[in-house]
């Protein structure tokens, strides 16, 4: 770019140079030209000085008398002068000569031998051949208005004549021959004008324009190489310049795009009062600020405000003790946000200047995925030990369960024999109560922890909510109000799900509450059923319109924003400090929500508490009518049934009972025992009652041998607990009826009875 302006400047310099070369050579010419018009002029005012003696000389004689001729003929327009021709004694003729006579002749003389041309006249001329010129008249008008002179440079017979005219004044002597014209003393009546030729003073100046021309050009060739050399010596100079400053930008390019580009924070300090003096984008954007906001400042701008102003400890560390050394360190965000960094530091010298260069790597994300993972291993190891503790819980589930099962057949046995006070039943009533109690919690608690798949069934919502509000009861702590509503909409409304997930849902949801409210406030549990028509907004991308179950949690705890409301449900994103959750709750229960095909709806405000509400689609009632809804009445019956189980006391017992009601029974412990009795005999037992854990054999592998010996021989499989059966599994086996211990006499009555009929009616 500087080499085209130079080029330009050097045409604009060559230019000029000739301009002012050519100006001066024009001005030389004309000063020439003016000289030589002021030669001429000069010859021709000498021309006409020398006119106006001699005419003067002529007049004071009062003319000459020359030989008359040819040449000279006797003047007509002195014919009123006496004297104007006479004859010498000798007989020669003589005619007198006036001045204006004798100057023309003169003119003639020297036009024919130097070319001077000149001319007397007047505006009144006495002989018609002085007449005046249109310039000459010109000049005589002029005269009479007070000019002394007059020049002219013009063409003669196609040759330069410089041309200048005089007024001839009137004088004493002129009146002789001129009085008759009307003339007076002193006025003007007349002129003479002169013409002198200017070639020869142009040919006399002709070698001197020749060498000045020469001279004139060899300046300007001069002056132009010159010019020339300053050009090519400057544009060198610049190219030299443009090179080693296109090289230095190229290299400062290159440093700027590796120093910008780097995907590592780079910061340049003095290693003395640690000023930024250099920092590249990667660090502005770890700390969301301008690079320019950051120059000038210490180390401590980029850090937590946990760090001293001016010089940090890590600074200090870096330059005075190990500068290669990595160390963890915290950058804090203008909004307040904490980077995690590793810092590496180098020193160096630099114009006699130590300073120094800091390498910051972003390690936010490595840790938070290295935290996740030690979450997942923590949670892992959490899944493995609450599936020991619930393969232990099973084993003491089943002892317990059995032992359930004899405290509860005695019970109802003694209440059904004893004719005792009523203070005494009610003794027993209430033993059965609490052991009725503790049934339940051994059955909620297995529920809550066994870890088989999803079992997916029509359960009544508000039988959801309420072994919720069973099983949490006892954790709630009393400073919390904990209750429940149930809209008039819902009734028996079911849903298509795994019970034990969405009540596990709702309970990750109330204890997120309660720590919200921090043990203090209110939780509510509301269960409502609601119509969503195909036009009515939903919330939610994959949500249909129809008849949904609606579970909402509110609390009145300290609430969140709506940037937090958007996060809630990410896996591993908590509010919490850390070593107080893994941030696995809600997205659970969003999991949880999804796989029944249900949404979920937020409503929160800082300071307002939280509404969380949970919808599930509406599942299609079971046909079957619920044992509790059938006949009251305990029913008694007859037939043949074997019992079968390990436990000789729970053995015992429900033989007992059995018999109460008017059935035959074989008690057998052993179940290998039992099985030759059926392969002998089959037909003696309308009904075979197993338990699921027995040693040898279980009560499930007995099932398939029982259905292989008589297919049609109804069986009801009871167990405290396994693992190895569900009631599905059960009923794919043919199995009649499946119960889990302990059973109360009312249930096991209804159980017999409904197995013996159903076969019978079947038959």
């Amino acid at each position: 770019m500087q080499t085209h302006k130079l080029k330009f400047i050097w045409l604009v310099g060559f230019l000029a140079w000739t301009f002012v070369i050519i100006g001066l050579w024009y001005l030389e010419r004309q000063s020439e030209k003016d000289f030589i018009r002021q030669m001429a002029i000069s010859e021709a005012r000498g021309s006409y000085n020398k006119d106006l003696v001699y005419r003067r000389w002529a007049a004071t004689q009062g003319g000459v008398y020359v030989k008359k001729s040819s040449y000279t003929p006797a003047n007509p327009y002195l014919a009123h002068i006496p004297a104007r021709d006479v004859t010498t004694t000798d007989g020669m003729e003589l005619t007198l000569v006036n001045p204006a006579y004798m100057t023309r002749q003169v003119h003639e003389l020297s036009f024919g031998q130097y070319g001077t041309q000149g001319h007397i006249t007047s505006l009144n001329p006495l002989r018609p051949e002085n007449a005046p010129d249109p310039w000459e008249k010109s000049a005589l008008e002029s005269f009479h208005q007070g000019a002394k002179e007059a020049t002219l440079q013009a063409v003669i017979d196609r040759k330069p004549y410089q041309r200048l005219m005089l007024p001839m004044i009137t004088e004493e002597i002129c009146l002789k021959c001129h009085a008759q014209q009307g003339y007076k003393l002193g006025e003007i009546r007349g002129g003479i004008s002169v013409s002198v030729p200017l070639e020869p003073y142009r040919k006399a100046f002709l070698g001197n324009v020749y060498q000045h021309s020469s001279g004139m050009a060899l300046v300007w060739l001069l002056g132009t190489s010159f010019i020339g050399y300053t050009y090519r010596v400057i544009r060198q100079k610049l190219i030299n310049e443009s090179t080693a400053r296109s090289r230095a930008e190229t290299s400062e390019t290159k440093f700027r795009t590796f120093f910008n580009e780097l995907n590592v924070g780079l910061a340049v300090a003095d290693a003395k009062t640690g000023e930024l003096l250099e920092c590249n984008d990667k660090l502005a954007d770890m700390v969301q600020r301008p690079a320019g906001e950051l120059l000038g400042k210490p180390p401590s701008v980029l850090h937590s405000k946990d760090q001293p102003e001016g010089l940090t400890d890590f600074f200090l560390y870096h330059r005075d003790c190990q500068a290669s050394e990595t160390l963890q360190e915290r950058l804090q965000r203008a909004s307040g946000e904490i980077v995690d960094v590793e810092i590496k530091a180098q020193k160096f010298n630099l114009d006699n200047r130590e300073l120094m260069l800091g390498m910051f790597y972003d390690v936010t994300e490595r840790n938070r995925v290295e935290k996740a993972h030690r979450q997942l291993e923590e949670q892992l190891y959490q899944k493995h030990k609450m599936e020991a503790v619930g393969q232990m819980a099973g084993g003491m589930a089943h002892n317990f369960n059995n032992n359930l099962s004899i405290i509860l057949g005695n019970l109802e046995l003694a209440q059904l024999k004893c004719r005792c006070s009523e203070q005494v039943q009610d003794f027993l009533a209430n033993a059965k109560m609490a052991l009725m109690r503790s049934r339940d919690l051994i059955r909620q608690v297995m529920i809550y922890s066994r870890t088989s798949g999803s079992d997916l069934r029509t359960v009544p919502a508000v039988d959801i909510l309420e072994e919720t509000m069973k099983l949490l009861a006892p954790t709630i702590p009393t400073s919390v109000t904990f209750k429940q509503e149930v809209s008039p909409l819902v009734g028996r409304s079911r849903i298509m799900g795994d019970f034990t997930r969405i009540q596990e849902a709702l309970i990750n949801l109330c204890n997120n509450s309660i720590q919200a409210m921090n043990e203090m406030g209110d939780l509510t549990i509301k269960l409502d059923c609601v119509q969503f028509n195909p036009r009515d907004p939903i919330a939610y991308p994959d949500a249909k319109a129809g008849t949904y179950l609606c579970f909402t949690v509110s609390d009145t705890g300290g609430g969140f924003s709506e940037a937090v409301a958007e996060k809630i449900f990410d896996p591993f994103f908590t509010t919490k400090e850390a070593g107080e959750g893994t941030g696995m709750g809600l997205a659970t229960v969003r999991g949880i929500v999804d796989s029944h095909n249900g949404f979920i709806k937020v409503s929160s405000a800082i300071g307002q508490g939280t509404i969380i509400q949970l919808y599930f689609p509406e599942g299609l009632e079971d046909e079957d009518v619920p044992l509790e809804e059938q006949n009251n009445a305990i029913p008694r019956g007859t037939g043949r049934i074997m019992i079968i189980d390990d436990d000789e006391m729970v053995l015992a017992t429900y033989q007992n009972i059995l018999e109460e009601l008017g059935y035959q029974v074989t008690a057998e412990p052993k179940p290998l025992n039992a099985l030759k009795m059926i392969e002998q005999n089959a037909d003696n037992f309308d009904l075979i009652m197993t338990d699921q854990t027995m040693p040898d054999l279980t009560g499930k592998d007995l099932a398939q041998k029982i259905k292989s010996i008589r297919p049609d021989l109804p069986l009801i499989l009871c167990t405290g607990y396994s693992s190895q059966v569900s009631p599905k599994d059960a009923e794919q086996l043919g199995i009649s009826a499946f119960c889990v211990k302990p059973l109360g006499r009312e249930e096991l009555a209804q159980v017999v009875k409904n197995c013996i009929i159903t076969n019978r009616t079947n038959a």
